[in-house]
């Protein structure tokens, strides 16, 4: 299966893909009324009502497939907003589907309608993640409609990619004319299908080939499968871990004193028979130097452990990054970082410039060069989530990749107002 990194860099090609689509349709527009040649390319985009439809329902079939992904795979929370968009999205990939498989192009008041209210949503949505000011109290305020869980070339988020794909189905939709014998006055084609094939064509009969007209839905396809393959090309990248740009100017070790017994290793399966128990105290120092420890003073605390190496360590920090900056760490919680298993040799190093210029903002602890932290706390795997309770007892540990959800959901149990 995909990163999160690597879908939604997918589903962003595809709103790029999508937005000159429509700019190219809007330039036929305005151009058609003095180039010919767009007004012809015009009329034969009109003039194939059955392929619009199918482009319409393939759009808006992507966009409900994209919205689930987000929500049920990568766990990111939708926001009130986000639900209201979704009331429009998933009728409107249904209805334009069965809309298709019967070439009715009655549904297009419908579905200009539903398209036209997710567009005006999607719209304030994004205004309200530019400029969080304008929100009117209207959003959960444990999950506020200014988050902004996803950010793409400088501009793209979640809300925009729907509003862009609500508009493209609008204007589809809005330049399909009638069928000939329509336009003539005569009845228009019907499908009809027998009871044992219906289920069948029902299934396919949306993307089947027109008889006449652009391929616009083989188009479509084409360009799915196109962002596709680039994202797996540049998110596969991510999984071979870079090499740092900055110099190793600074110490990637550091001396560790560990106070206390040490905590199990975290088994693969059954209950963790660290939970409850008192965990070890942490002294050391950040890579430049400054005193970082992990105490029982009293303040829950969240620590994290990290392997500059790590593929996974490499997806998980701009995952926390970004949670963090969209004001998720529960009040009263502290967080920390563990540099360990530091190895000069391999991708990544050192550990001090990839965090650096990945933009982590919490205090980070370097191990010593014999793991005494990452041992003290009974690390399985990278990366490695501990919680701590105010008296610095075990109330969870996680080990592998936590989507923001999985985050939410760790952190609630320590969160002072949660007990």
């Amino acid at each position: 299966m995909p990163s999160v990194s690597t879908a939604t860099l997918f589903f962003a090609l595809l709103a790029v893909a999508a937005q000159l689509a429509l700019a190219t349709l809007v330039v036929a527009a305005l151009a058609a009324r003095s180039w010919p040649a767009a007004a012809r390319r015009r009329a034969a985009l009109a003039a194939a009502p059955d392929e619009l439809l199918r482009l319409a329902f393939v759009v808006a079939l992507v966009a409900t497939l994209g919205s689930l992904y987000l929500s049920e795979v990568a766990g990111l929370v939708p926001c009130t907003l986000c639900w209201f968009q979704r009331a429009a999205m998933y009728p409107l990939a249904v209805v334009l589907g069965v809309a298709a498989f019967r070439r009715d192009l009655a549904v297009r008041p419908y579905a200009i309608a539903l398209a036209g209210a997710g567009a005006a949503i999607s719209t304030y949505h994004y205004l309200l993640e530019r400029f969080p000011a304008l929100d009117a109290g209207a959003c959960d305020p444990d999950n506020p409609c200014t988050l902004t869980w996803v950010w793409r070339f400088h501009y793209l988020s979640i809300p925009l990619m729907a509003g862009t794909a609500f508009t493209l189905v609008a204007a589809v939709l809005l330049l399909a004319g009638p069928r000939p014998a329509e336009a003539e006055g005569g009845q228009p084609a019907a499908r009809t299908a027998g009871p044992d094939r219906g289920l069948v064509r029902l299934a396919t009969g949306a993307l089947a080939r027109p008889g006449a007209g652009p391929p616009l839905v083989r188009g479509a396809v084409a360009v799915v499968v196109l962002a596709a393959l680039l994202a797996g090309v540049v998110g596969g990248r991510t999984g071979v871990v870079p090499r740092a740009t900055a110099a190793a100017d600074l110490p990637q070790n550091r001396p560790v004193q560990v106070g206390g017994e040490p905590l199990a290793v975290l088994e693969e399966t059954g209950a963790d028979q660290a939970v409850g128990r008192t965990a070890p105290e942490l002294r050391g120092a950040s890579f430049d130097g400054t005193p970082v420890t992990v105490t029982r003073d009293g303040t829950p605390k969240a620590v994290v452990f990290l392997a500059h190496w790590c593929p996974h360590c490499q997806e998980e920090v701009p995952v926390l990054v970004r949670w963090l900056g969209n004001g998720r760490l529960p009040p009263g919680v502290e967080l920390y970082a563990v540099s360990t298993a530091v190895r000069p040799e391999l991708a990544g190093y050192p550990p001090s410039a990839w965090l650096r210029e990945a933009g982590w903002p919490a205090p980070v602890l370097a191990d010593d060069p014999q793991g005494s932290a990452a041992t003290a706390f009974g690390l399985s795997g990278f990366p490695f989530f501990v919680l701590l309770d105010g008296q610095g007892k075990v109330a969870a540990r996680a080990s592998g990749e936590q989507s923001p959800r999985d985050l939410d959901r760790l952190l609630a149990r320590i969160a002072p107002e949660a007990r």
